[in-house]
């Protein structure tokens, strides 16, 4: 995987057709689902006293539930959707088929930033809360789940041997 591309467009276009979703405007809808999630969590997470948003909790479980949905979605399950494959993505997670497995293109750099503008606005929201460190370790935790597996180094890496396969 160390060839020269001439673009990010070049990457986005090789490997499996299942894991380049990024180029089709998925981009666009999975903000807007954030969004939708977040607009929801809102309404329905108030402070009992005072009636109101209660930010630091609806962020968290905001930022608490994309980790463990994309943590699962892109770095812990296998294979690939598409028949004609024919086996030849088994052993891969989502995240090492996408773009060729090329590192920080387009796609891959802008669902690195969304959990990280997520932990940081988190960060904000609970940094004036009295019980901050309660909000801070899960918050912390998740960040690292979200963004570690997504580093260059970790490329085809398995922790510990965690989520390994027979062929690992």
């Amino acid at each position: 995987m160390e060839s020269e591309l001439e673009s990010d467009l070049d990457a986005e276009n090789q490997g499996n057709k299942n894991a380049s979703l990024m180029a089709r405007g998925a981009g666009t809808f999975y903000l807007l689902a954030t969004l939708v999630v977040l607009v929801v969590l809102s309404l329905t997470i108030v402070d009992p006293g005072t009636g109101l948003t209660h930010w630091p909790r609806v962020l968290s479980y905001l930022h608490i539930a994309h980790g463990v949905l994309t943590f699962y979605s892109l770095h812990w399950r296998k294979g690939s959707s598409v028949e004609a494959d024919q086996g030849m993505y088994d052993e891969m997670t989502f995240w090492e088929q996408l773009d060729g497995g090329h590192a920080w293109t387009n796609s891959k750099r802008f669902l690195t930033l969304v959990p990280v503008g997520l932990f940081l606005a988190t960060l904000n929201a609970v940094r004036d809360e009295k019980d901050y460190w309660n909000y801070l370790y899960p918050n912390v935790i998740v960040a690292v789940l979200s963004v570690v597996p997504k580093l260059p180094c970790m490329y085809k890496v398995r922790a510990f041997g965690i989520n390994k396969t027979k062929y690992d």
